[in-house]
């Protein structure tokens, strides 16, 4: 699948078995993309000291886009480039992503994270392998 393309449900495998080294910072890589407070805090309660499960509900959360920030590989690799950045570079060489260096994740974290995630979210530009605003309608 390309970086550029959207990830969904289907996915939910092959993403938990690149994040496997990660599963213990599940709420910061909640968090990242895009997993309201609220959200985590019920992860966290109904999976106490499972870092798996939380990982699992995480990413499936993620990518059924709930609440959460469209989507791709490039939010994948911007959410583990701040706990994981080998895991991180290896999903990018394997996917073709660019966009996901200290440099973009300081732009996701005042785009991305000021904004509601149904309001503004960001997508990888396939043209260039760079963000761009991408603005959605509220559910």
């Amino acid at each position: 699948m390309a970086e550029s393309s959207l990830l969904d449900i289907n996915d939910l495998n092959e993403v938990l078995v690149v994040c496997t080294s990660c599963t213990v910072n599940w709420e910061v890589i909640g968090s990242s993309l895009g997993l309201q407070p609220n959200v985590l805090a019920t992860i966290k309660k109904n999976n106490p000291d499972n870092h798996e499960r939380c990982m699992s509900e995480v990413i499936s959360k993620w990518l059924s886009k709930d609440e959460t920030i469209v989507p791709t590989w490039n939010w994948l690799c911007h959410a583990l480039y701040q706990v994981d950045r080998p895991t991180a570079d290896e999903i990018a060489k394997k996917h073709h992503v660019t966009a996901y260096n200290k440099d973009h994740l300081d732009n996701y974290e005042q785009v991305g994270k000021t904004q509601q995630p149904h309001a503004s979210t960001l997508r990888s530009d396939p043209q260039d392998n760079q963000m761009s605003d991408l603005t959605t309608e509220n559910d």
